[in-house]
């Protein structure tokens, strides 16, 4: 039953991220900015619940780890809430929202790759992931810029997408 409803949440919220986008799109420069506010929020619903969604239909997870990827997702949505509405101030904490998300998906990622009994080549391809998307979010948390760092993190993120598809591909999980 949860499966099912995270499901319909999860294609309810991604059609009104694309609602919301049109609507933005339709009215071209001068648009409400309070469109953006929600379309933020909206595509925060829709990572916490596409991921609370994976984690429930197709990974082996404790009961304990589905809390936690539950409680990870509602913590985001609520900053995400609270910066989109600017509640706390949008300026000082985008940086928080964006690694923040980075996070979640990586439990997420983790999850899916069984990557906590996994053996081999699946656990270096997790340790890789893990590795680049830490990289990822202290770069973004701390707003650390350097010319020398644009061409590195293009690399971890090509490098936490590459490793992450293989280990799918190489997981022995079957999905149901």
């Amino acid at each position: 039953m949860k499966e099912k409803l995270l499901g319909i949440l999860t294609i309810v919220f991604a059609v009104l991220v694309i609602g919301n986008g049109l609507l933005l799109l339709s009215q071209g420069i001068e648009f409400d900015s309070f469109y953006v506010k929600l379309l933020l929020l909206n595509l925060s619903i829709l990572l916490s619940v596409s991921g609370m969604y994976l984690v429930k239909r197709h990974a082996s997870s404790s009961g304990l780890t589905e809390k936690v990827i539950l409680l990870s997702g509602l913590v985001l949505i609520i900053l995400s809430g609270l910066l989109s509405f600017n509640i706390l101030p949008w300026m000082s904490g985008w940086n928080w929202l964006i690694a923040a998300a980075v996070a979640f998906i990586t439990m997420v990622q983790m999850q899916m790759i069984n990557w906590d009994q996994s053996k081999g080549l699946i656990k270096l391809l997790g340790f890789l992931t893990v590795l680049s998307n830490l990289f990822i979010i202290a770069l973004i948390a701390f707003k650390l810029s350097h010319a020398s760092l644009g061409l590195v993190f293009d690399i971890a993120i090509i490098t936490s997408v590459f490793s992450f598809l293989i280990a799918i591909a190489f997981s022995s999980k079957k999905v149901a």
